[in-house]
């Protein structure tokens, strides 16, 4: 998924803008590994594996339907 999702902030932006694309696309990558292994952490010592599991699952998909929301809203700008 990794290479496939670079490879499409690369081929989905402009010149210009494909510097910053990439660089906020790995920044994003790097932070959600910093932010999901403490905060997984967090919440298997408080809850419970199925617990974890769950927020590691349901909260990128909400993320996910947000953004492409967001992008539907500001391309029709």
């Amino acid at each position: 998924i990794f290479p496939s999702s670079a490879g499409m902030v690369k081929e989905k932006t402009k010149g210009s803008e494909s510097g910053v694309a990439t660089g906020t696309f790995y920044a994003l990558i790097v932070a959600g590994v910093a932010i999901g292994g403490p905060v997984s952490g967090f919440a298997l010592q408080m809850y419970n594996a199925q617990f974890t599991l769950a927020l590691g699952i349901i909260v990128p998909l909400i993320v996910a339907i947000v953004l492409v929301v967001l992008l539907k809203y500001l391309k029709k700008d």
